[in-house]
């Protein structure tokens, strides 16, 4: 289908990228990072250059790329590509949108997983405070958003704090048990065919720019 896509339409087609993209995904799922991270540099650099940088297309792109790029251990590229989807998120969409609070989660992750713990701590906070004012404090979203947020804790020996935001997200889903099974378990990331991720043919915002996100001195919880 991409080839024939490519041959009739042209390869920056909407309709092309989108092929490209559901190619990348099942060959992502099947271990084949580097194909997929190929296609995915490609949608990506044709939903800029076709739907302009700040897309949501665009966005979901450079997210999709990011993932990859992670999952082979390119955590500094994939943090670069986070912080403008980050930044492109915050600006088209708003600081409390669901795109934008996965957006800054993965980002949350990246760093975390770099060593940055400050500031990723500074990340999962602004999700977690957003997430219970937006869905309450018993929501899946919310209740991950706070797991996040104590691992990170746990990992800087900020233990009481981790501690008082785990017991919150167990007694919640103990309460809710009946349900909590279906609802708590994360699901596996994997980016939405183009045009729409986490509608006519499209691709995701992100002009090669860096996001400053400051980061204040960690401090031990209370």
């Amino acid at each position: 289908m991409l080839e024939a896509r490519r041959r009739v339409l042209g390869a920056e087609h909407p309709a092309t990228l989108t092929a490209a993209n559901n190619l990348a995904q099942t060959l992502s799922s099947q271990g084949e990072l580097a194909r997929a991270g190929e296609l995915e540099e490609e949608v990506l650099e044709g939903s800029r250059r076709v739907l302009g940088a700040e897309h949501p297309a665009t966005l979901r792109a450079a997210g999709n790329l990011a993932g990859t790029l992670s999952s082979q251990g390119e955590l500094a590229r994939a943090g670069e590509l986070q912080k403008e989807v980050l930044e492109g998120s915050r600006s088209v969409l708003g600081a409390e949108h669901p795109d934008t609070l996965t957006a800054a989660n993965n980002l949350a992750q990246t760093l975390s997983s770099q060593g940055e713990l400050a500031c990723a701590r500074e990340l999962e906070e602004e999700v977690l405070e957003a997430r219970r004012r937006v869905l309450g404090e018993e929501h899946a979203d919310t209740l991950t958003a706070a797991g996040n947020l104590a691992g990170t804790l746990c990992a800087g020996r900020a233990t009481s704090s981790a501690s008082s935001d785990s017991d919150h997200a167990n007694s919640a889903t103990s309460r809710y048990s009946s349900r909590s099974t279906a609802i708590l378990t994360p699901k596996p990331w994997r980016p939405s065919t183009l045009p729409a991720r986490k509608s006519a043919p499209t691709v995701f915002p992100g002009v090669r720019r860096s996001v400053s996100v400051s980061c204040r001195p960690a401090t031990s919880a209370r």
